[in-house]
C-alpha cells in the first residue's frame, strides 16, 4: 500500500504505541497494514482462536478514488481467506463508484453486500416506522409471548 517506514523503532513494539504521527489517507493505509500484520501474525500461533477480521469504516473522511482503489486493491489481495471478513464502506449517492462497483472490481462480485438507506437514507436504522410490517412484527410478538408464558 506504500505504508512509509518509520524512523522510531517503538513503531515496531505493539504495546509502546500510542498514536501513528500521520494523518488523513496516510494513517488509515498505515492502521490497515498494522492490522493485517497483527492478523497473519497470530494466525501463525495455532493455538489461538480468531475471531472475524473487521474493517470499520474503511473509507474514512473524503479519499480520492485512487486512494479507494489502492485500499480495496490491498484488502482484496491480502484479506484472510481462513476467516469472516466484515467490512463496512459508507456509500453515498453522489460516489463515482457505488459499492456494488467496488464488490465486482475487487471481489469478482462475490462480496455479500447489506445496503442500508439505498444511498438515499442517511441512519436508515432510525428512520420513521410505515407500518409495512405489521405482519412480521404481530408474529415476532406471538413466539415472544409463546416463549415466556
Amino acid at each position: 500500500m506504500g505504508v512509509k517506514e518509520f524512523e522510531d523503532d517503538r513503531f515496531l513494539l505493539l504495546y509502546k504505541i500510542t498514536a501513528f504521527p500521520r494523518q488523513g489517507v496516510e494513517l488509515l493505509k498505515t492502521l490497515m497494514a498494522y492490522n493485517f500484520a497483527f492478523n497473519k501474525i497470530i494466525n501463525k500461533t495455532n493455538y489461538i482462536h480468531r475471531f472475524p477480521f473487521m474493517l470499520d469504516a474503511i473509507f474514512e473522511g473524503d479519499l480520492e478514488d485512487a486512494s479507494r482503489e489502492t485500499i480495496l486493491g490491498f484488502i482484496s489481495k491480502n484479506y484472510p481467506k481462513d476467516i469472516q471478513v466484515i467490512m463496512s464502506i459508507a456509500d453515498k449517492k453522489d460516489n463515482s463508484n457505488p459499492a456494488s462497483e467496488y464488490n465486482k472490481a475487487f471481489f469478482d462480485g462475490k462480496a455479500k453486500l447489506i445496503c442500508i438507506g439505498n444511498n438515499e437514507r442517511e441512519r436508515a436504522f432510525l428512520s420513521e416506522y410505515k407500518y409495512e410490517f405489521d405482519d412480521y412484527l404481530e408474529e415476532t410478538n406471538n413466539y415472544l409471548n409463546d416463549i415466556t408464558n
